[in-house]
C-alpha cells in the first residue's frame, strides 16, 4: 500500500463536529472553520488586554467628565462612587518634584491627601505623544 498522505479513516471537526475525509494532518472539515477556530483563540487570548482596555478607557471617561478645563480637585470617594479604578492606567508622569501623575490615556490624576482626606488632582496632558525616544529620557 502506498503512503500518499491521505486517511481513509473519517475524523470530526473540532468546530462543527462533521465527519470528513482527507489529508492525515487536516484538524477542520473547511477553510471557514478553521479560521473560526483561529479566531476563537485569538479572541481567548486578547481577553485580558481587551479588559484592561476597557476600564482605562472608562477611566478615561470618568476623568474627562469631572475635568472643568483646567486642574481639578476631587475627593477619592466622588471618584470611587463613579466606579473609578485607580489601579488601572495607562502610562505615569513623575514631576521634578517626585509626585506621580497617573494617566488613562490624555486625562490623568495625582493622589493628594489635602486635610486628613483623599483627593485627586484631575489634569488633561496637553499633547499625550512627546515626540521623543523613551530610551533617550533615561537619566
Amino acid at each position: 500500500m502506498v503512503n500518499d498522505g491521505f486517511s481513509t479513516d473519517f475524523r470530526h471537526c473540532p468546530v462543527c463536529n462533521t465527519r470528513f475525509k482527507g489529508r492525515k494532518d487536516k484538524r477542520y472539515c473547511s477553510e471557514d472553520c478553521r479560521a473560526a477556530y483561529n479566531r476563537s483563540q485569538r479572541k481567548a487570548a486578547e481577553a485580558p488586554l481587551n479588559h484592561v482596555l476597557s476600564v482605562i478607557r472608562k477611566n478615561r471617561g470618568i476623568l474627562k467628565k469631572l475635568w472643568k478645563g483646567k486642574a481639578t480637585m476631587v475627593s477619592r470617594e466622588r471618584l470611587m462612587a463613579l466606579d473609578f479604578d485607580p489601579a488601572v492606567f495607562s502610562s505615569t508622569h513623575v514631576t521634578s518634584r517626585r509626585e506621580t501623575y497617573y494617566f488613562s490615556g490624555d486625562y490623568g490624576f495625582l493622589p493628594k491627601t489635602r486635610e486628613k482626606s483623599e483627593v485627586a488632582l484631575i489634569v488633561q496632558r496637553e499633547s499625550h505623544a512627546t515626540g521623543q525616544d523613551p530610551w533617550t529620557m533615561i537619566n
